[in-house]
């Protein structure tokens, strides 16, 4: 938890937002948001019917608790019992238990074999088993190949549903297939894979990087929307998106380099293959791969040897962060890498370019959609997670500017974060933004609406 400086409204502490589980933000808010209004939803799995449980979603559209999902398991395991020939409910129940950790992959396979066997034509079952190629000690299939035309079936079945192609898309890319995989992040967006405000965040995420960045990423919320942007419409094609979960796959951590940024790369082919040598070794240890990789990164980054930018997004993994040797400041939606050693931080807030995080929500961010009343907001929407750091970075800035003597910037942060959070009924930190502005602007009759 990250206490606050005198008068300024706390921080606190939620819940992981984007869709791998169990991610910690650094920054945050309190978890409790209200439903504002309605559809608008994307669209969901082609075989639930009216009358089945809800669906297990993927994590990047909806994040529950343990308890959420242990319910939805026995909600699944219940309708299984009471309809063995449906193959839909036997993938969702797989589903429910990868995300509640109740059962081994093994089991979770085991349910996704029979469903195909049940049913070769359910578009689900076919997603599922190419989803397993992904994970090389848990797979069904036995090739990448093999994997790549599950889901390809699944997409000729089930044309309008984008989930496949997010397999697909990591298939692709870890095969070093730049155009399929651009391909498939066209088809994303096209199917409405992702609503305005996660597609915003990913603008936001690209435009708060430097030129010619490179952005490590973890999940599939902080990863999919920019590459989405940069293919569909050319936004901020100069950043490099690398993703940490992809890099402990020997292809991609390989081919990711080039790949996105061109023949001017940190490392040399001869580099790459001794990295992996090295983080094989290392694995025997209990490291991952993608640690070694990035160590190495940063390597060159305090050498100076790599000049370019390097951020990690601020979704990441708060153990990555700890583990980064490196000083980091917080720009815009971004930790840069700074060339110099890190160390303990005693101030309540963390390092942020807060002049610079400023100008980007003032004129270069797309919040608007975070107050989209067509969007199906909820406290389980991964939107809903997903920009609570708005506002978290918005107090923040408002009191470096305070500190910094800029009244008209720290009223913009306070006003844009104050809307945003009326509107999705925080009211008690609404009320507190509202009294620590009024205790810094006392003459501003536009608090009083907020009080």
């Amino acid at each position: 938890m990250i206490p606050s400086p005198p008068g300024a409204p706390p921080c606190r502490p939620v819940r992981a937002c984007v869709s791998t589980p169990a991610l910690t933000l650094f920054l945050a808010l309190s978890a409790v948001l209200s439903f504002a209004a309605s559809s608008a939803a994307r669209p969901g799995s082609p075989s639930w019917v009216p009358g089945m449980p809800p669906e297990v979603q993927s994590m990047r559209a909806e994040i529950l608790s343990q308890e959420g999902y242990e319910e939805r398991a026995e909600q699944w395991r219940t309708y299984v019992d009471r309809h063995p020939e449906s193959a839909y409910a036997r993938v969702q129940l797989a589903r429910a238990y990868r995300y509640s950790k109740l059962v081994p992959a093994e089991e979770r396979n085991e349910l996704i074999s029979k469903a195909h066997e049940l049913d070769p034509t359910c578009p689900e079952a076919l997603e599922a088993i190419a989803h397993t190629g992904l994970h090389s000690k848990v797979r069904i299939v036995d090739s990448l190949e093999e994997a790549r035309d599950y889901a390809m079936r699944a997409v000729e079945l089930a044309p309008h549903w984008p989930e496949p192609h997010f397999t697909l898309w990591s298939l692709a890319t870890v095969l070093g297939r730049e155009k399929e995989a651009h391909d498939h992040l066209e088809a994303i967006v096209r199917k409405r894979g992702y609503p305005p405000p996660i597609l915003d965040f990913g603008h936001n995420l690209l435009v708060s990087a430097e030129p010619g960045a490179i952005i490590l990423t973890n999940g599939d919320n902080d990863t999919y929307p920019p590459l989405a942007l940069q293919i569909a419409h050319g936004t901020r094609e100069d950043v490099a998106i690398v993703n940490l979960s992809l890099l402990n796959q020997k292809d991609y951590a390989h081919s990711i380099w080039k790949t996105a940024l061109g023949a001017d790369t940190p490392f040399s082919e001869k580099e790459l293959k001794n990295l992996w040598k090295e983080a094989m070794r290392k694995t025997r240890e209990g490291e991952i791969p993608s640690s070694t990789i990035v160590r190495a990164l940063l390597a060159k980054v305090e050498s100076g040897e790599w000049k370019r930018p390097v951020y990690f997004a601020i979704t990441v993994y708060q153990p990555v962060l700890d583990a980064c040797p490196l000083a980091l400041r917080i720009e815009g939606l971004l930790w840069r890498v700074l060339p110099e050693p890190g160390g303990e931080r005693e101030d309540a807030d963390p390092p942020i370019d807060a002049a610079r995080s400023l100008e980007l929500f003032r004129e270069t961010f797309r919040l608007e959609s975070a107050t989209d009343l067509a969007h199906s907001w909820s406290p389980t929407d991964a939107a809903t997670n997903l920009l609570k750091n708005y506002p978290a970075l918005l107090r923040i800035v408002a009191t470096r500017r305070a500190e910094a003597g800029d009244l008209e910037g720290t009223r913009f942060a306070l006003r844009e974060a104050i809307r945003i959070l009326d509107f999705h009924g925080e009211e008690e930190m609404r009320r507190e933004m509202a009294a620590y502005w009024k205790e810094l602007d006392p003459d501003n009759p536009e608090i009083e609406r907020w009080q």
